[in-house]
């Protein structure tokens, strides 16, 4: 004949599965905090959670690499952006990004970015990125992008390089004519047209904009219209050639 357990067992049954249960909550609570914290700082946690991202991809890099990695990356796309924005801008396919990329660029550069050196390899997550809303034409937003690949996703490399990559250093000259073409449409059609320095100053004088590259533009006046030609696509050469500058402008580069 089976004997059932008596109230005190029972009682004290559950009071042992009472102290488990609240064990275990805190346990979890604490396991989520350390995670956080993990994330937070940018550390790798003990194990492999589970994640969304490629598989075989590696989890981290050290912020210093990164930063270091997305200042060339602008660098070099601001010098050539005029060719590379007319090419990305009709690319329908990873073949075409790439194409963009594989072509022999004016100037020596260094970079430790695995982009610059494949970014063949990089062409689908490239033509992923500039079909989202994150691209908006910006050289410095694909170059935070592309930056973290392969060790991170495009979307993880541009939420920690963003910030980063608006204020490393003045934009490049050549990405001049695109960058006003964007943020200050309107002067731009002004500018386009204007044949003396005096039509610059009136042109930009005008503004009350903050904004550090259109205020540096107005500093520099005189060369602005040098500039603009500078960031016409096939127009790369001409700022190897001074003179050119002197004798069309009056201005030296």
């Amino acid at each position: 004949m089976r004997i059932l357990p008596t109230n005190k067992t029972h009682i004290r049954g559950r009071k042992t599965l009472a102290a488990l249960d609240i064990q275990l909550q805190e346990l979890l609570r604490r396991i989520d905090y350390l995670e956080r914290m993990a994330r937070e700082n940018s550390l790798d946690p003990p194990y492999s959670p589970n994640s969304k991202r490629e598989k075989g991809r590696p989890r981290h890099i050290e912020r210093e690499e990164l930063e270091g990695r997305a200042q060339s990356l602008i660098i070099w796309m601001e010098d050539n952006w005029p060719e590379i924005s007319r090419g990305l801008n009709i690319a329908q396919s990873e073949q075409q990004v790439a194409e963009v990329f594989n072509r022999k660029w004016r100037g020596n550069y260094i970079s430790d970015a695995p982009f610059f050196s494949e970014p063949g390899r990089f062409a689908g997550d490239c033509l992923k990125f500039i079909r989202g809303k994150k691209y908006r034409g910006n050289p410095r937003n694909l170059a935070a992008a592309m930056a973290g690949l392969p060790e991170i996703s495009a979307r993880t490399s541009f939420n920690r390089c963003a910030a980063f990559a608006a204020k490393c250093h003045p934009v490049g000259f050549r990405a001049y004519r695109d960058y006003l073409r964007r943020k200050f449409h309107d002067r731009f059609r002004k500018l386009i047209a204007a044949s003396t320095t005096e039509e610059v100053e009136e042109i930009l004088g005008g503004s009350r904009s903050k904004d550090a590259v259109l205020l540096y533009l107005i500093e520099n006046a005189a060369k602005v219209l040098y500039w603009l030609e500078c960031g016409i696509p096939g127009n790369s050469h001409m700022y190897d050639q001074p003179e050119f500058v002197i004798n069309k402008f009056g201005n030296e580069p």
